[in-house]
């Protein structure tokens, strides 16, 4: 039996000023997988404070080389693994959209599985605009009170900063659309 391909893989938290890295599985369509074991030594590097809201799902921040999205039991509604895409450093050629539509795109179809798929693309967004160097904010790119969301549930107040709800529950709130919580910790507000 053939040894799968691998790569080496660096994720970064530019708020607790720390690296992680993991040899991820190279998947024939290109993406790589991490698995469950890989995801929590990941997170427990990266940020090993359970309450914080530092970062995506990997506790990434801050300018990443990947888009992070967990892979979901739908059994259970476990994270059993996580997939990484390259975000793609080379120019782009003239027949594709830049980086900022493509992640712009990515955030407008959004499936509302996984909220922390949602965070990341708007962290990889946020990291995009700020090497374009001119002054761009998220918010004039996307206009967060138009996410895709699951629907909210008629307790959820319309004057609180809350963004966008997966599937399994899970909110995207803050003032700029960084931070996630769930439904128990939403209600306690």
């Amino acid at each position: 039996m053939r040894k799968p391909r691998t790569q080496m893989v660096t994720i970064t938290n530019d708020f607790h000023n720390s690296t992680a890295w993991a040899r991820a599985r190279v998947l024939p369509d290109g993406r790589l997988y991490l698995s469950e074991h890989q995801v929590r030594r990941i997170r427990r590097e990266l940020c090993g404070v359970t309450l914080c809201s530092c970062g995506g799902y990997l506790r990434e921040r801050g300018r990443q080389d990947w888009l992070v999205e967990p892979e979901v039991d739908p059994h259970t509604g476990r994270v059993v693994g996580v997939y990484l895409e390259a975000r793609g450093e080379a120019p782009a050629p003239r027949s594709t959209p830049n980086p900022v539509e493509m992640l712009r795109a990515a955030v407008a179809d959004w499936d509302c599985k996984n909220v922390f798929y949602l965070l990341s693309l708007l962290n990889n967004l946020r990291a995009e605009l700020e090497d374009e160097g001119q002054g761009r904010k998220l918010e004039e790119v996307v206009d967060l009170c138009d996410l895709p969301s699951a629907d909210f549930p008629d307790w959820v107040r319309t004057d609180w900063p809350v963004w966008a709800r997966d599937e399994q529950g899970r909110y995207l709130v803050g003032a700029t659309a960084d931070e996630v919580v769930t439904e128990e910790e939403l209600r306690d507000w």
